[in-house]
């Protein structure tokens, strides 16, 4: 419950509408490790205030959609000057998902977990503190997250200064959560703020679980957010086709 909401908590922050100004533009890691491993898991993000390029989802979500035809979680391109998503990976094609198709998507799978989902859930516990603290360069205060089963205590750090467009996420996010114990979290981060660090303890206060941003740099460097040349953006229903006419 910990890593998911931990996940979460650092990567879709619910993005409200900002000035393209007040939005960060440069690339940053984002580390998740725990003290039981010696290998951390990094997933590699450049934005600017209309695009976002995410490398390594699938190494931190297994269940990402890449088991649907050509929905690889190896890099996503979130255009928002397009309003859709790109699914890219080392094939010719890609898959371009546009906005009414992921919200269909989305829909779908929420209701799916509404009918699984038990008849009363309850919502985390959040709670700002007075403790404040830098990290990597950017003031950040520290808010106290209780899972709705009791099994742990999670500490996040969001800093008011450093604030990513994370576009389609935020309407993602909004759905995943709309009827679940997470739904509180988009009060927490409305605004485009961001998490820099979140710490999960166990109910003794031993450490379990670990994410943060790391290597903030500012500036992307041309074409980063572009679709490279040569790629073929295809529709769902038309990748979906041609798979259907290679195997025969």
């Amino acid at each position: 419950m910990l890593r998911s909401l931990s996940f979460f908590v650092l990567m879709m922050a619910v993005a409200m509408p900002l000035s393209a100004q007040s939005y960060f533009t440069g690339s940053f890691n984002a580390v998740y490790s725990a003290p039981d491993s010696d290998e951390a898991t990094t997933v590699r993000v450049i934005t600017s205030p209309e695009r976002m390029l995410i490398a390594g989802l699938a190494d931190v979500m297994p269940s990402a959609p890449a088991s649907m035809p050509g929905m690889s979680a190896e890099r996503l391109l979130l255009r928002m000057d397009q309003q859709d998503i790109v699914f890219l990976s080392d094939q010719p094609t890609a898959l371009r998902m546009q906005t009414q198709e992921i919200n269909a998507a989305m829909n779908l799978m929420a209701g799916m977990q509404r009918q699984v989902a038990n008849a009363q859930q309850t919502a985390v516990d959040i709670r700002e503190t007075s403790e404040t603290r830098r990290i990597n360069g950017y003031a950040a205060r520290k808010w106290e997250v209780r899972s709705p089963d009791n099994d742990g205590l999670m500490h996040v750090w969001i800093s008011e200064d450093f604030r990513v467009n994370w576009g389609m996420f935020a309407s993602i996010w909004r759905m995943m959560t709309s009827n679940g114990s997470l739904s509180g979290m988009a009060d927490l981060l409305q605004g485009g703020q961001t998490p820099l660090l979140a710490e999960a303890f166990d109910e003794e206060g031993a450490l379990i679980f670990r994410a943060e941003l790391t290597d903030i740099r500012q500036g992307a460097a041309s074409g980063a957010l572009d679709v490279p040349s040569g790629v073929r953006l295809v529709s769902l229903q038309d990748m979906i086709l041609e798979q259907m006419r290679n195997q025969r």
